[in-house]
């Protein structure tokens, strides 16, 4: 079977994009992470020269409420999201 030509652009945009840093700071739980515009982008320009694009689909959604340690209500919203990356011949690949 001949490779197809995402495998090959995924791993071009993975040489070239490098570790993302967690460059941002939780200050009341004091942990680092980095957030989901971090990632997007550090990828964006990469993605566009490689020529793929990316078609999220929501398959399952929930909210969830909590309380703080202050009291106060939190409310979270909770996605499973599949990720379809399409190169320019049409092959792609699922996450």
């Amino acid at each position: 079977m001949p490779e197809k030509l995402i495998c090959t652009k995924i791993c071009n945009v993975m040489s070239k994009v490098g570790a993302i840093g967690k460059d941002k700071k939780n200050v009341q739980q004091g942990y680092q992470f980095r957030g989901i515009e971090d990632v997007y982008l550090a990828l964006h320009d990469i993605m566009a020269e490689e020529r793929i694009f990316t078609v999220p689909e929501v398959l399952e959604e929930r909210s969830e409420t909590k309380q703080s340690r202050s009291g106060s209500e939190l409310i979270y919203r909770i996605l499973k999201i599949k990720y379809r990356f399409v190169a320019e011949d049409g092959s792609e690949v699922e996450a």
